[in-house]
């Protein structure tokens, strides 16, 4: 399982810059200062960080890239050496970095760069279940089984 403890002295921006758009007291401002602190996530600008964006596949993919220690900087697009780290390592086929990431996209990423562990095969509980595709069913459980 991938170490993310990044500490204090390992982010690469400490401390994360100042967003107009997340003002105090913001429900994700914490968590959008620990991932940008992490260099994890950049702002959409110098001063923005435009939080309700919704996110790509490649927004993901430069994302675990940067997580596992992957340079991204200086790609173009922006999302290219995170997608080839991603095909590299077998988290993501690569395709559609420009397209919105669904739940079961993202849990299926986030399960391959775990490893793929063992999942337990016991059914999922939810009514829509039935709609989790075949290639994403052991990312699904593997996601829902750790919260």
């Amino acid at each position: 399982e991938p170490d993310i403890d990044i500490g204090d002295d390992d982010t690469p921006l400490n401390p994360a810059p100042s967003f107009t758009d997340i003002p105090d007291g913001h429900w994700a401002g914490e968590a959008i200062d620990a991932v940008v602190a992490q260099g994890l996530f950049v702002g959409t600008s110098d001063t923005t960080f435009s939080p309700e964006m919704t996110t790509t596949r490649g927004m993901i993919m430069t994302v675990l890239a940067r997580l596992d220690g992957a340079d991204t900087a200086g790609s173009n697009p922006w999302y290219q050496k995170g997608m080839e780290w991603a095909v590299a390592q077998g988290v993501s086929d690569g395709t559609n970095p420009d397209a919105l990431i669904s739940r079961e996209q993202l849990a299926t990423m986030l399960y391959r760069y775990a490893g793929s562990p063992a999942v337990d095969d016991a059914g999922l509980i939810f009514s829509d279940a039935d709609q989790v595709s075949d290639w994403a069913d052991a990312g699904v459980r593997w996601a829902v089984a750790n919260g």
